[in-house]
């Protein structure tokens, strides 16, 4: 583990064990880890245990669900910040958040232990959601008609997440609000290469619009309008790496006014 990353290191000894190690060996010794270790006890040796971690990209969180294959389904959590970890000197009571366990107690341990073999692990990568996909956090602009304006919205996964990273394409639809069926008049997308410069011109063209990936779960429409009103702006995800793909409303409150010499 090097650099801008930690490793997390699973182990058995009376107690099924979770340490970390920052820029260390590929192989830590007990000195490299964590004094402290979040420890379940009562799942150790029961045959069978599986293991759910789950990385939160946009809060940097990371959650480690524990289940015993005994017959009385001892399971225990663990709830680690990831940024806390990460800092100078780690804070066990910030890094290490909401233990809980059913039929099994916590303790603080030492190093040491058996190794335990993980086998048949599997990493599913949690998918982009069309359908949750909402304006991004921030005010809204309001361009003036025939001049470039932009648009932010936030990708989110089934349950309502932000998604942490980018990766996705979209395409977008603008309508007057007044008007449900009645599409925007909206200028070229030469047009709006040329009034965005180099804030959009290497980003993915969408018809009349570019829309940019911003790579932390947002991403942002350019476009131009050319006629003075209220406008409904509608996205769809259009990657393979998406779920519930739907258009979904991200607001309808993009209010274009006349330019300043009208």
């Amino acid at each position: 583990v090097t650099g801008n990353s930690i490793g997390l290191v699973f182990k058995t000894d009376g107690c099924n064990a979770i340490a970390i190690w920052r820029d260390g060996s590929s192989t830590p010794t007990d000195t490299e880890l964590r004094q402290t270790q979040a420890c379940a006890r009562g799942l150790d040796d029961q045959g069978r245990q599986d293991f759910v971690i789950i990385y939160d990209s946009y809060s940097k969180r990371l959650s480690v669900q524990i289940t015993s294959g005994y017959s009385s389904g001892r399971s225990a959590e663990f709830d680690l910040d990831l940024e806390a970890e990460m800092s100078g000197v780690p804070d066990p009571r910030k890094a290490w958040l909401g233990m809980g366990a059913s039929n099994s107690g916590f303790s603080i341990t030492g190093g040491g232990g058996d190794t335990f073999f993980m086998n048949n692990f599997q990493i599913v990568y949690d998918l982009t959601s069309s359908k949750t996909t909402s304006l991004a956090a921030g005010p809204i602009q309001l361009p003036a008609s025939g001049e470039l304006g932009q648009l932010s919205f936030q990708a989110k996964d089934a349950e309502g997440r932000y998604r942490g990273t980018g990766g996705n394409t979209w395409t977008v639809n603008i309508w007057k609000a007044e008007e449900p069926t009645v599409p925007a008049s909206t200028g070229t997308i030469t047009e709006v290469t040329n009034q965005c410069g180099s804030l959009c011109n290497t980003c993915p063209a969408d018809g009349n619009f570019r829309i940019c990936d911003n790579d932390d779960g947002t991403y942002t429409v350019y476009y131009i309008i050319n006629e003075r009103g209220r406008y409904r702006f509608e996205t769809q995800c259009t990657s393979s790496n998406c779920i519930e793909i739907q258009y979904v409303d991200i607001t309808e409150r993009v209010f274009v006014r006349s330019p300043p010499d009208q």
